[in-house]
């Protein structure tokens, strides 16, 4: 187990700013008085020349602004979200993806490729903070390829949201990235372009939920020809619908899923011998049902059942989808857990 002066001497060799000495008690007990803190975790404070606390909260504003933050008055903060609601509202890729430092993204052998070559492009930000997991990594690079092949006018941007401020090792970190990126077909934000990784970041809310001690999921945002629209789950659309609904956006997914579900036939979920139980105890064969109107309504363990207004809701649909059909309907409770036992009731 690390000592205090050990672990001290080893985060203060990763950081460029002075410190108060450990030997110093004094001064660190006056400071502990001054803001106010009293347990042993951390805490970041912002300061001007005047001695005025302008951030009571400044690692998480760092992580949030980064050095664009600067001076870090609530003035500054304005204009960076006035920026970010105009590039939210006209999501041009020159516009998100322009900086004064670079105006080009790269390749994997870095190589700078001109924001103009991809302005006609459907576009997408590929939000990735744990490069080793290759689920949708590996999905993308197969639906890219597809496309690529087919002509289309598809690009791929990297943008790897790493934290500089909570990164000790960052040089392990640029390191990791050009690791995974080797493996990518596709174009990346350069990595030392870490303001506007984080404008990204704020302008498509990635990421939107992250549970404590994990990474967040990857995600893709679609931004069309000329940023004629935005998509922010694009991640989730072509997961469940595939190349298929390029470009990905939701009215095709929609599209997608209805011509999925036109092909559905009941005979692909149960063996014409299953056997169903109906309320009053009754049995009926599955093959009896085969050319019947069905409706199927899944339900987990554990998760509660209105019974009333399931009823209420067959009654609409019987009426508005199926009118004059009556008890040709079979409605069906599936209930259990899907993974193990599964049981079904005829309603």
């Amino acid at each position: 187990m690390h000592s205090t002066h050990s672990l001290f001497l080893e985060i203060f060799s990763k950081v460029t700013w002075p410190a108060i000495p450990l030997s110093d008690i004094k001064s660190r007990k006056l400071l502990q008085t001054k803001f106010g803190i009293s347990d042993p975790s951390s805490h970041s404070f912002i300061i001007d020349q005047r001695g005025v606390v302008l951030q009571c909260d400044a690692t998480d504003f760092l992580c949030r602004y980064g050095a664009a933050g600067y001076p870090f008055t609530q003035e500054r903060i304005e204009f960076l979200e006035y920026e970010d609601n105009v590039a939210r509202m006209q999501p041009s890729i020159k516009r998100i993806l322009a900086s004064a430092e670079h105006d080009y993204l790269i390749t994997n052998k870095g190589n700078q490729v001109p924001l103009h070559n991809l302005e006609d492009k459907v576009v997408g930000l590929y939000f990735c903070a744990d490069l080793y997991d290759k689920n949708i990594t590996i999905e993308l690079k197969a639906a890219y390829e597809e496309l690529s092949r087919n002509m289309a006018d598809f690009e791929v941007v990297l943008i790897y949201p790493h934290d500089w401020w909570k990164s000790w090792g960052r040089r392990d970190d640029e390191d990791l990235f050009w690791k995974a990126f080797e493996e990518m077909p596709w174009l990346s934000l350069p990595f030392e372009d870490t303001n506007r990784s984080k404008q990204l970041q704020r302008i498509f809310e990635y990421p939107q939920e992250i549970l404590e001690g994990q990474k967040p999921d990857p995600s893709l945002v679609i931004i069309g020809p000329q940023g004629n629209f935005a998509e922010k789950y694009g991640a989730n659309i072509l997961l469940g619908c595939g190349v298929s609904a390029y470009p990905f956006v939701f009215s095709n997914a929609v599209d997608s899923e209805i011509e999925m579900v036109k092909n559905l036939k009941p005979e692909m979920f149960w063996d014409l011998d299953t056997v169903f139980r109906r309320k009053n105890g009754s049995r009926v064969r599955f093959s009896q049902l085969l050319g019947k109107r069905i409706i199927v309504l899944f339900q987990n363990w554990g998760s509660s059942f209105n019974s009333l207004l399931w009823d209420f809701r067959i009654g609409i649909v019987r009426r508005a989808l199926w009118p004059g059909v009556g008890e040709e309907v079979f409605p069906f409770h599936v209930y259990g857990d899907l993974e193990n036992e599964v049981f079904a009731d005829l309603i």
